[in-house]
């Protein structure tokens, strides 16, 4: 009973250990997770703040490159003459002077379209295929321009043809003292330049992205085109909406928000972040998927998982092993001792058996002698021979029938009795 007992409670041992090996694997993820995980979004954020920074300042920098360019096209005094007289005397020498130059801006890629106008807004000349047909926007900018007195650059808007464009007014004047008669406008593509710039990611990436946007008075536009659809100026966002398509969100509260992780559209959690370009009114917004994120850590909880449910297993195996060798040795040992145990009994049996006075005789049913002792055979007088053959039992008949007729007796009779006889 107590051993069944005893049983029953190392089995129970065992079962109860092997669910606290099975603890182990979630209780390592989560430690993983509680203290790896806020270190990583901490990072991730840090890291999109410093992109959305890092784009605005390429884009910055890429605006003041076409100011700069353009800066050298009304510094040429020779090139202001030309237009300046053939707007006066429409001289044909001027006219092909500041067509060749013309045709050399719209053929680069930096332009595809170069207007020459006078400060009406009358288009004097053009080149390239941005031909002008925006001219209400032209006006607006000349007149900008001769108020300042200065190069003139456009917000990012969308053409006749589709295309985004920025447009920069530049002032030709070869006295500063007098007004402006002529203007060269230029007519910049930004969906190959520009934009090429807010898509590049500095790593491979599945879910990151970064957008172009501006902060109207009473809605979001989006400037650039997201994926290869046209969704500039195709998506507009309200102030007030805190989730917007594509995981970007970038107004709480009417207030730009540095970084932060939000739920999409699609109640997956993302993590954002944005940063102004310097004399715009743009925002770079950058944002990335916190699954992507967490990725790596999801799969070094999966393996640390796998790797302790494995070691768990050859733990188990091992532990299961040896229990059963620490039976089988048991189990030898019980084996053994009973073995000796049983041999020291036949011993002193046997000891007792052949050094009592007594006699001891055992036969079977048919009467033959079967083992006898030492006592017996001296008795009698008879050899071994004599007594294990088949008349071996009337020898012993004889004799007992002899001494009793001589009167001998034993002191005990009954170790005279032969079963059979």
């Amino acid at each position: 009973m107590d051993t069944a007992k005893d049983g029953i409670i190392a089995y129970s041992k065992q079962i109860s250990l092997f669910f606290v090996l099975m603890l182990i694997p979630p209780l390592v993820a989560c430690g993983i997770i509680y203290l790896d995980g806020p270190e990583i979004r901490l990072k991730a954020l840090n890291n999109l703040q410093a992109i959305s920074e890092l784009k605005a300042n390429q884009i910055r920098d890429w605006l003041a490159e076409r100011r700069f360019n353009l800066e050298i096209i009304a510094d040429d005094r020779d090139f202001v003459m030309h237009a300046e007289k053939m707007v006066v005397d429409g001289n044909e020498i001027d006219r092909e002077i500041i067509s060749e130059r013309m045709n050399t801006l719209s053929n680069s890629r930096y332009y595809d379209g170069v207007l020459l106008v006078d400060n009406a807004g009358k288009v004097l000349m053009n080149s390239g295929r941005h031909s002008g047909s925006d001219g209400h926007h032209i006006a607006q900018w000349i007149k900008t321009a001769l108020e300042g007195g200065q190069i003139v650059r456009s917000d990012l808007y969308p053409s006749v043809s589709g295309h985004i464009h920025i447009t920069h007014v530049l002032p030709l004047a070869s006295s500063k003292s007098q007004p402006p008669r002529v203007f060269l406008v230029l007519h910049t593509p930004v969906e190959h330049t520009l934009f090429d710039l807010i898509r590049q990611w500095p790593m491979p990436t599945l879910s990151a992205q970064s957008v172009l946007v501006r902060n109207d008075s009473d809605r979001t536009p989006l400037l650039n085109n997201i994926s290869n659809h046209k969704t500039a100026f195709n998506l507009y966002f309200p102030h007030e909406k805190t989730k917007i398509p594509d995981d970007i969100t970038i107004l709480e509260d009417n207030v730009w928000t540095p970084s932060k992780e939000v739920m999409d559209d699609h109640n997956q959690s993302v993590l954002f972040a944005s940063h102004s370009i310097a004399d715009t009114t743009w925002h770079v917004v950058s944002r990335i998927d916190r699954e992507e994120i967490m990725a790596p850590m999801d799969d070094l909880v999966r393996w640390i998982s796998l790797l302790t449910f494995a070691a768990m297993g050859a733990m188990t195996l091992i532990g299961w092993l040896l229990w059963r060798q620490i039976q089988h040795n048991h189990h030898l040992k019980l084996n053994l001792l009973s073995r000796e145990l049983r041999q020291e009994g036949e011993h002193k049996f046997r000891r007792l058996y052949e050094t009592m006075l007594d006699a001891y005789v055992m036969t079977d049913m048919s009467g033959q002698l079967i083992d006898y002792n030492p006592a017996f055979q001296e008795i009698l007088g008879y050899s071994d021979e004599e007594l294990r053959a088949p008349a071996g039992i009337d020898l012993a008949e004889k004799n007992m029938a002899h001494n009793r007729r001589r009167g001998l007796h034993a002191t005990n009779p009954a170790a005279w009795q032969v079963p059979g006889l």
